[in-house]
């Protein structure tokens, strides 16, 4: 699973209110957290900054959790 993933869950937080608490804006807030969950995009280096701020995530799990869904 996905350490956003798994952090989301632990929070209890949904799709949109984490993409909040992240400081993510506009209309999709929710689809933008849903790619980087799933490890269809990785966030910019500002989103990268934030998520390890709030979550304690590092981007190396990130990256990590993409390579291994992309097989690179």
């Amino acid at each position: 699973m996905n350490a956003l993933k798994k952090w989301q869950l632990d929070q209890g937080l949904s799709l949109r209110n984490l993409g909040l608490k992240l400081g993510v804006k506009g209309k999709n807030t929710a689809v933008n957290v849903m790619r980087w969950i799933k490890s269809d995009r990785i966030p910019s280096v500002k989103y990268m900054r934030i998520i390890t701020k709030v979550t304690g995530i590092t981007p190396n799990e990130i990256y990590q959790a993409y390579y291994d869904k992309n097989k690179l």
